[in-house]
């Protein structure tokens, strides 16, 4: 709904909506989980909750590693946003603030519909930044030569494979995985990868 929308007081409208109507809702129940998760941690042994988190990486510098990685990745980022904005700003006149910013309810789309309320996915705005028709869809191409989900996850094996990656497990992988959603029954099929923690199980 909301990334249909091109009218951006209506988009605030909506996003201001869910927002106050779920933060009412589940604010009493985040305040104690953040207490209980506080306390967690200091059971276990931690100055604090943040601590108890970083100890689950195997890098013990991980806050250094992440201010790396983002310095690395901050100019590309930069230039995204710019593009964005600038096209957002042609369709959605009068309401880019001067800072820079991007307004989280013109990112945003309807959490229950579409995507999120949060500004993470913007794949609802591809309409509003495509400036090039001629780009190659390779969707016929892939249908004419029969793929399947499978071969794509097998596909993207072989190339992490050749990466000098171990392939994917056997046993727990292609077993247990589900590649396609069902279609007899409700399913969120969110793409997600989980590492089970018992060494031989990730999915």
């Amino acid at each position: 709904m909301m990334a249909e929308m091109g009218d951006s007081d209506r988009l605030l409208d909506v996003w201001q909506a869910w927002h106050n109507a779920a933060g009412t809702a589940v604010k009493p129940q985040f305040i104690e989980y953040v207490k209980l998760a506080i306390e967690s941690a200091h059971l276990d042994g931690y100055k604090n909750l943040k601590e108890a988190w970083l100890d689950e990486y195997d890098a013990a510098n991980m806050t250094d590693v992440v201010d790396k990685l983002w310095e690395e990745l901050e100019p590309l980022y930069k230039k995204l946003h710019c593009y964005v904005r600038m096209n957002l700003k042609q369709t959605y006149h009068g309401c880019m603030p001067p800072d820079g910013t991007i307004p989280a309810h013109i990112l945003g789309t309807s959490f229950l519909i579409l995507g999120d309320m949060w500004a993470q996915e913007w794949h609802t705005l591809y309409s509003h930044l495509l400036k090039y028709g001629n780009m190659t869809d390779v969707t016929a191409g892939m249908k004419e030569q029969n793929w399947t989900a499978e071969k794509i996850y097998r596909t993207a094996e072989e190339f992490f494979t050749s990466l000098g990656l171990g392939p994917l497990t056997a046993t727990t992988f292609w077993n247990k995985s589900i590649i396609t959603k069902p279609e007899d029954r409700a399913f969120e099929c969110d793409a997600s990868a989980w590492d089970f923690a018992i060494g031989n199980d990730y999915r």
